[in-house]
């Protein structure tokens, strides 16, 4: 009867802790963390942006920060690796000028290892490299990458934010 007692108060406690660790700690807490991602990424992450990045997993109002944080990781990832591929299209096409495709060349060079960079690196200058294919072209062309560079640039520093509010 006691290791029976024993074994469903354990079982009981493991349930709990499980939903506690994941539950919200706080109901406003994509908000508190896209504001603060705003603030410290002055011009770089946009609030509506950020608020529409976290929601898109439905459970992400019941997660702490930790949660949240593997959340955006993940939909970083996701992201930086979507844009490796449209790269590697775009080339494979062959659709566009010399111009363009000496550029892109340099891009699928940046992205080609962005899942470490991403995971593996909370590094500022290494993260450069891998949203920056803009940079490979003159301000006279816009690259195709533009629109999904900025949100992986926005994904990242979202990510930066949730795993700062983390660290005790």
């Amino acid at each position: 009867m006691n290791q029976l007692y024993f074994s469903l108060t354990f079982i009981f406690l493991v349930v709990f802790m499980n939903f506690h660790v994941h539950a919200a700690e706080d109901p406003d807490l994509i908000s508190t963390a896209c504001k603060k991602a705003v603030a410290n990424y002055q011009g770089e992450v946009k609030y509506e942006f950020c608020v529409a990045s976290l929601e898109m997993n439905p459970k992400s109002k019941t997660y702490d920060s930790y949660g949240l944080g593997v959340v955006s990781y993940k939909h970083t990832l996701k992201k930086g690796n979507s844009i490796k591929s449209h790269v590697d299209k775009l080339l494979k096409d062959g659709n566009q000028s010399p111009y363009v495709m000496e550029h892109l060349a340099g891009c699928s060079r940046d992205y080609a290892n962005v899942s470490e960079v991403i995971y593996e690196k909370r590094n500022y200058i290494a993260l450069s490299g891998v949203t920056s294919c803009q940079e490979r072209f003159d301000s006279v062309f816009t690259s195709p990458l533009t629109k999904e560079e900025n949100e992986l640039r926005q994904l990242v520093f979202i990510s930066f934010t949730l795993t700062d509010m983390t660290i005790p």
